[in-house]
């Protein structure tokens, strides 16, 4: 929202109201980046294959 906005702005040469809109969505981002990252932390649960001795993937091997 805050992106397509600053976006809109800019492209009507209304840089310096864009500026907003786009810093906000840029702190959007970075709030949603860092949720989405520590959800991903942890060793993945390999439903039906965790009878299996041996790490699935890399991150598993890293995670894990």
């Amino acid at each position: 929202h805050e992106f397509r906005l600053g976006v809109r702005l800019y492209s009507e040469e209304q840089p310096h109201e864009a500026v907003a809109h786009l810093e906000a969505a840029l702190r959007e981002y970075v709030v949603a980046d860092t949720e989405c990252r520590a959800l991903c932390e942890g060793p993945y649960d390999y439903d039906g294959y965790n009878y299996l001795e041996y790490n699935a993937d890399l991150f598993q091997a890293i995670a894990g």
